[in-house]
């Protein structure tokens, strides 16, 4: 009798070209289907991640964008001009020293989905600051609640992304922040090259409107991301790692070491070697 990955036995089955099948090979079944429909959910996870990770930094280029109109219309000097360009990575690096220990004390879910609903707070704070202390004090909020996106994504990159397209997926993940700041350029430039006096207090249609813009793109993942289930959330590098394919899902199991004592049967996968010309039948030692 043969074990199977649930530590059941079943009858050995002849394998093409004669032999039977090693006891502890891996032959994938219909019980492998939910691994398909789970890639299929960490795929829209990961769109979901990109949208995101590209609108929290389109306001790093729509600021700069709007610069001029920012100053007139907050009347802001220099070194003014200075605060609010680097205080949100003022937030940034201050929140980095505790966002690692957040995500690993609280269900990520609860802290990214969070972070999301406060950074669209912010943003809109900064739309509407009516001086420039609540612009300075809305760019430290945009920066404290963008480290723990800037931190999980990459993580749950590595957790969850097919081996095969481990390193795209992390380059599409790093594309995101030039993408997102591009984005913001293009947006704010050319609402304020079509608009009147960017900074005319009493203009509806002036440089706010790109960060109006922004609040809107960013409030439907701050409602949506909450009805994502967990599991599409969790980092935890002790659990259950869902594999892409039944193949690699084999191959996992032989990084437990031999040594160890486990009720869990092992599973390998064996590799046959072509056939002899005199019809003999060759099996490989197993890996």
């Amino acid at each position: 009798a043969a074990g199977t990955m649930d530590g059941s036995a079943e009858e050995a089955k002849p394998l093409v070209g004669g032999g039977e099948k090693p006891s502890n090979a891996y032959v994938p079944d219909a019980s492998d289907q939910p691994t398909i429909v789970m890639g299929a959910g960490k795929k829209r996870m990961f769109a979901v991640l990109f949208l995101v990770s590209a609108l929290l930094n389109y306001d790093s280029g729509a600021i700069p964008a709007s610069l001029d109109p920012l100053t007139n219309y907050y009347n802001l000097s220099l070194a003014e001009q200075g605060f609010m360009g680097s205080f949100v990575y003022l937030g940034l690096s201050i929140s980095s020293l505790v966002a690692g220990p957040v995500l690993q004390r609280f269900q990520p879910k609860w802290v990214v989905c969070t972070a999301v609903v406060f950074n669209t707070l912010f943003n809109l704070m900064f739309a509407l600051a009516p001086d420039k202390l609540s612009v300075l004090i809305s760019r430290v909020g945009v920066g404290l609640s963008q480290s723990f996106i800037v931190i999980y994504q990459p993580v749950w990159v590595d957790t969850y992304a097919p081996v095969a397209s481990r390193t795209l997926w992390m380059s599409v993940c790093q594309a995101s922040v030039p993408i997102g700041i591009v984005l913001g350029y293009l947006v704010a430039g050319a609402i304020i090259r079509y608009s009147d006096d960017g900074a005319d207090k009493e203009n509806k249609w002036g440089y706010h409107t790109a960060f109006y813009a922004q609040v809107m793109a960013l409030a439907p993942f701050a409602l949506g991301m909450w009805v994502i289930p967990m599991k599409f959330y969790k980092i935890d590098p002790d659990g259950p790692v869902e594999m892409d394919n039944p193949v690699d899902r084999g191959r996992s199991n032989t990084g437990a070491s031999s040594g160890a004592a486990s009720d869990a049967p092992s599973t390998v996968v064996s590799i046959r070697t072509p056939q002899p010309v005199d019809g003999l039948s060759i099996n490989s030692s197993s890996y």
